[in-house]
């Protein structure tokens, strides 16, 4: 009896639907994003785990055609595309294989081409000396090259990451904004430490790419640049330029690109006011809390509050309503 093989090797967040069919008959494969969990539905309408058949990226099933009838695996995430493939019957399984594998390669094209999941837009850093701290901790870094978030992490971008992570636990505030369309360019708020890394882990995984929090060092060159700069666009305060509550109370924060005013530069923006943006470093050497930058649309201390090298401090738990983040990654 033949045997029928299909690796699926996944190069984008896709979801995968099998449901087998007798001999001859079309099974349809539909791609959505990197699958939550498989199951499999038996005839009977028994459901299993079958999270075993996802492994490093790559769904892989083998099973003889006839015991496979009326088999369904599924996997449910984000919308995308739907491919459809023979289930061949009479062939040797060399000539299976290659069928197998011309299919494959179709999946692998269609699949880069549909990426579903929103991936921050990044802005390179080059390596180099700047001008870190002011006043009596002012000193030169010198920090290899790297990038960091053009904005903030929006509410578009970590919504793909609940969705493929239901078991995250989120701040119950978060939950109605994640799904309030005029919220999706906002930054993403309600969120600490650990929802920041386990973002940073999910768009490592699915893309390839090392994301993760920036240092404070990273965050302030990228705000600053090489010259000591007292805000992102040189050294004359302009309210103007970010979202606070300097001169009337805000409503909220706005979105990540409402201030192209804002560019430091390196082309980054919005690093001043709307959030206050957490970084990867210890407030100091042995804290449990890590030093946040940038300031937030509820804060009213004034322009010289809201300046590049600007430090404070929030519990590693701590979820607020002015509170987000941003990504750096790796070259």
């Amino acid at each position: 009896m033949a045997v029928a093989r299909t690796e699926i090797r996944l190069t984008a967040v896709q979801q995968i639907q099998l449901r087998t069919r007798p001999q001859g008959a079309t099974a349809t494969h539909e791609f959505r994003g990197r699958p939550l969990a498989f199951t499999v539905t038996e005839p009977s309408g028994r459901v299993r785990s079958a999270d075993d058949l996802f492994v490093d990226g790559r769904f892989s099933l083998r099973a003889p055609l006839l015991d496979m009838d009326g088999l369904t695996v599924t996997a449910h995430t984000l919308a995308g595309h739907i491919i459809k493939i023979e289930w061949l019957d009479g062939l040797s399984p060399n000539e299976i294989d290659a069928r197998m594998a011309a299919v494959d390669s179709a999946m692998a094209l269609t699949a880069s081409r549909a990426l579903q999941i929103p991936v921050p837009e990044m802005k390179n850093v080059p390596t180099g000396p700047f001008i870190f701290g002011e006043d009596d901790t002012q000193r030169i870094i010198d920090l290899p090259a790297y990038r960091i978030g053009r904005y903030e992490v929006t509410m578009e971008e970590f919504a793909a990451f609940v969705t493929a992570n239901p078991d995250h636990p989120i701040d119950p505030q978060l939950v109605p904004l994640l799904k309030d369309e005029g919220l999706r360019r906002h930054p993403v708020v309600y969120v600490n430490e650990s929802d920041a890394n386990a973002y940073f882990a999910w768009l490592s995984k699915v893309t390839g790419r090392k994301f993760r929090l920036p240092t404070e060092e990273e965050w302030e060159k990228a705000a600053r640049g090489t010259d000591g700069r007292i805000f992102p666009w040189g050294n004359d305060p302009d309210n103007s330029r970010f979202t606070s509550s300097i001169n009337a109370p805000a409503s909220g924060t706005t979105p990540v690109d409402a201030h192209p005013n804002s560019a430091s530069p390196y082309g980054v923006e919005d690093m001043l006011g709307n959030v206050w943006e957490l970084t990867s470093s210890p407030w100091k050497p042995g804290s449990k809390s890590n030093v946040y930058r940038g300031g937030g649309a509820f804060d009213n201390g004034g322009a010289d509050y809201f300046r590049a090298a600007f430090r404070d401090i929030y519990g590693p738990s701590a979820r607020r309503g002015n509170l987000g983040f941003r990504a750096a990654e790796d070259l």
